[in-house]
């Protein structure tokens, strides 16, 4: 976790694409090629200005999360999450 920003690390394939951004809104999902993880800002992070969700450097915005993306406030460094399809089945 950084800031209000999730990542999930692992993903070490994908390059930056010409639309990739820095600034995202609460709850898109993107591969940050930088950090080979994915990420779902939510909130505020420690290079954010007043208002935005700054990410450390662009990002591929690639989808955009179904749920309240600010309960993953309660989530804290470590802890294990599950991420399951639309309809129910795990990815």
């Amino acid at each position: 976790m950084w800031g209000h920003e999730f990542l999930l690390c692992g993903a070490r394939f994908l390059r930056r694409e010409p639309g990739a951004r820095d600034v995202v809104n609460a709850g898109e999902i993107a591969f940050w090629p930088d950090g080979d993880a994915i990420t779902i800002g939510f909130g505020p992070t420690p290079v954010s200005k007043k208002g935005e969700i700054r990410m450390a450097s662009p990002c591929n915005i690639w989808a955009m999360a179904l749920d309240d993306v600010s309960r993953l406030k309660s989530v804290h460094a470590g802890e294990g999450v599950s991420i399951v399809e639309a309809n129910g089945h795990d990815c």
